[in-house]
């Protein structure tokens, strides 16, 4: 995680500029959430528990990427089941370490903890739930944007050995590895697909349409361009050294496949 801001001489002496940019995307996605729920006319939304929502979040994208790395995170597990570490060094190793000596996150898990409170807490407002993934998607968009930006810094290294002019390279002393192969820029087209469906959903905010369109077409949208490039990913994980396709790619088929059933559903309405 880096490039830094240093702080000489005070009690945080430095800052990961990727953690900052994950803060900032927290934000405003959270406040996108909240402005057009209101926006749609649902005052008492379900994003003020945001809380709850973080939470669920967090330990989703750490479970899942224990899983996804199993190789090489099961012994966080097995060190706490036979006995070597107590519960609070388990809890430490799984929240704030890897076996890799790295920190890392899922994104498929941070989306499936979010629709795990979300269907939770919707459980009895199943009727909005299609009005709400038109408010979710956009607000979605305008954070990954700053997401996959600080990702484009080195905070989450990703993407096939790639030869080209537009390449990256992460030579840095904050690398505990330096990567000696350029890299498929793979951040960087993740963020202008973010940028292109965040102004896809706000040309179609301007018309008319009916409610669910512009959730199903900005998550049909991203779904497919996740499961395209997520080929050039360059990492392996549980499930692709087994079925091809790694767990993003999966995630992006459940995507496409509840997009194209929104359509079908406004379609026969």
């Amino acid at each position: 995680m880096y490039p830094v801001i240093s702080f000489p001489g005070f009690f945080i002496s430095q800052i990961y500029l990727f953690g900052v940019c994950m803060v900032i995307a927290w934000i405003l996605f959270f406040y996108g959430l909240h402005r057009r729920a209101i926006v749609s006319g649902i005052t008492k939304h379900i994003f003020r528990y945001v809380t709850t929502f973080t939470f669920v979040i967090f330990i989703g994208s750490r479970l899942m990427y224990v899983f996804s790395q199993w190789r090489t995170e099961k012994f966080i597990f097995q060190d706490f089941l036979s006995g070597s570490d107590k519960f609070s060094i388990f809890l430490g190793k799984f929240l704030f370490s890897s076996g890799t000596g790295e920190y890392n996150l899922s994104f498929a898990g941070g989306v499936i903890g979010f629709l795990l409170v979300f269907f939770w807490l919707t459980k009895s407002q199943k009727k909005q739930r299609i009005q709400y993934f038109d408010i979710i998607i956009p607000a979605f968009f305008i954070a990954a944007i700053v997401g996959y930006f600080g990702a484009f810094l080195g905070g989450q290294i990703y993407g096939v050995p790639f030869e080209s002019f537009i390449s990256l390279e992460y030579k840095h002393k904050y690398n505990i590895v330096p990567l000696q192969k350029p890299l498929f820029p793979l951040p960087i087209f993740y963020m202008i697909i973010a940028i292109i469906g965040a102004a896809g959903s706000y040309i179609l905010s301007k018309k008319i349409l009916p409610k669910g369109f512009i959730g199903a077409a900005g998550l049909g949208f991203f779904s497919v361009m996740l499961f395209l490039f997520e080929f050039l990913n360059g990492a392996d994980d549980t499930l692709s050294s087994h079925f091809f396709f790694n767990i993003n790619q999966f995630l992006s088929i459940f995507g496409i496949l509840f997009a194209f059933g929104v359509f079908l559903k406004i379609i026969r309405e």
